[in-house]
């Protein structure tokens, strides 16, 4: 399987000094639904955000596709990722179809996307996917607001395919929902990303869901790499990701799977 995204011995020292990642070395491959696991500061976050550009590296180098994220490239590579993120991050006075509709503002020109001029095509792609994502005709032009969690999530992910991406980075998407509807939106977003041929990135600290979507886990614990690889393989080497307290629960968790 080819390689997405390749970190090579990556550091991240904020300026208060906190170390997110300590020398990181990593493949994702292309075409899986990987999952980022582990506690709570761990570093999930961090290397989802170096992926898009959303912060730098200190030490180290991240490669999109082969191309080195720089300050030449940093553009060509946004544009090719997409982000959900943990609270939704909607436009609560704006509508469905304009929520989604804002994921394809990086491929419109400033004066267009001042006054939300999209393409026929765009608006098309958007109704197509608002659909796919299980929104009937009447969500389209409610308010965002006045969406459950669960719906809106929905929404955010429509948005993060409407531009095409090769990659999309789910920063904890699940965390804000009921069990069940978890289940439903992580289901969602890798059948979708499957349909389209998109590499998803997943950070998530729910062992049992890990277990049941993850094709590709990455062990993260205090900005190391515990390990990684097929997730099947990595059964057994979850627990070491937590502290003692937690360990037990991860390992009932474990059998249970």
């Amino acid at each position: 399987m080819t390689m997405m995204v390749a970190f090579h011995d990556v550091s991240k020292i904020f300026p208060d000094g906190t170390v997110a990642l300590r020398g990181v070395s990593l493949e994702i491959p292309r075409g899986a639904f990987t999952v980022l696991l582990g506690a709570s500061g761990a570093g999930k976050s961090t290397l989802l955000y170096l992926v898009n550009g959303m912060t730098r590296a200190s030490a180290g180098a991240v490669d999109v596709e082969g191309v080195r994220i720089g300050p030449r490239t940093l553009r060509h590579v946004q544009r090719t990722v997409s982000m959900i993120h943990q609270q939704f991050q909607l436009v609560d006075r704006l509508s469905v179809l304009d929520n989604v509709l804002s994921g394809a503002l990086r491929d419109i020109s400033t004066g267009r996307a001042l006054i939300k001029w999209f393409t026929a095509e765009q608006r098309r792609r958007a109704c197509e996917l608002i659909e796919m994502v299980g929104l009937g005709p009447e969500h389209v032009y409610r308010r965002a607001s006045d969406l459950s969690g669960g719906q809106q999530q929905r929404v955010a992910i429509a948005r993060a395919f409407i531009s095409m991406p090769r990659i999309v980075l789910a920063d904890e998407p699940v965390s804000s929902l009921d069990p069940g509807t978890s289940e439903e939106i992580l289901t969602l977003l890798k059948d979708t990303a499957r349909q389209f041929g998109v590499t998803v990135l997943c950070s998530l600290h729910q062992v049992d869901l890990a277990l049941e979507f993850a094709d590709h886990i990455i062990g993260m614990r205090q900005g190391r790499l515990e390990f990684e690889g097929p997730a099947h393989e990595k059964r057994e080497a979850l627990a070491r990701l937590y502290d003692k307290a937690e360990q037990e629960h991860c390992e009932t968790l474990i059998q249970q799977h």
